[in-house]
């Protein structure tokens, strides 16, 4: 029998840190097949390296996500900290134009 629309068996959602089960299948099958070609691999890279520093870079910087943890503000419970700024200006149109950048990005 299917849930009603707007409403499921769980009525409290998937947990915080509770992972997709179809996800995690996934990374435990890449991961299978990488630790079996770590060898070419480090091969193909070491060739880029050689190559063009430049790519090797690019392609290295897209795997940091995967192995260095997303830095996070632990001291503003996830809310966007707003940096209070005092701006002294004494001409009056540059402090008018300054207001308007500091709104806009606000």
């Amino acid at each position: 029998m299917p849930f009603k629309k707007g409403a499921s068996g769980n009525p409290s959602g998937r947990g915080k840190g509770v992972g997709n089960k179809t996800t995690e299948k996934a990374k435990e099958l890449f991961i299978t097949i990488m630790s079996g070609n770590v060898k070419k691999f480090k091969a193909a890279l070491d060739y880029l390296y050689k190559k063009d520093k430049i790519k090797w870079l690019e392609v290295v910087n897209k795997f940091f996500p995967y192995y260095l943890p997303r830095q996070t503000d632990i001291t503003s419970g996830g809310e966007s900290i707003k940096p209070d700024i005092n701006i002294s200006v004494v001409n009056e149109k540059i402090a008018g134009d300054l207001k308007k950048l500091f709104d806009a990005d606000n």
